[in-house]
């Protein structure tokens, strides 16, 4: 792993194992989550949201977006992706977006991203 100047994001070549790994981790997340109190569910989800992303007019609707969500919480609709409520903000779908298209508000617009080697 490297850092390029002084963003905050890293750019990696990340293998399998990586992804195999982001994957477990959000599962069991979602876990946590799933066991929570309600109060603390509302307290966690009013700090953890997926209402900010949106896909550009740069999306193609490959739909990986959707494939990479390790809580399958991305679905394509109408040839753009719609994000659901079980978002922990892992960027999985920011940083596999061939073409760039998504993006979470104003603040990853002009970011680079990390990319997983196939």
């Amino acid at each position: 792993m490297r850092r390029e100047g002084t963003m905050n994001y890293y750019f990696m070549s990340a293998s399998e194992t990586h992804w195999g790994k982001l994957l477990l981790f959000m599962q069991h997340v979602n876990e946590v989550i799933n066991h929570m109190s309600d109060e603390d569910k509302k307290l966690y989800l009013s700090c953890v949201s997926a209402k900010g992303f949106y896909a550009t007019d740069d999306c193609t609707s490959c739909g990986k977006c959707a494939k990479l969500c390790p809580l399958n919480n991305i679905e394509i609709a109408e040839g753009k992706p719609h994000w659901g409520q079980s978002c922990t903000h892992c960027m999985a779908c920011i940083c596999g977006c061939p073409s760039e298209a998504i993006e979470y508000k104003n603040k990853s617009k002009g970011k680079p991203r990390y990319y997983n080697k196939e």
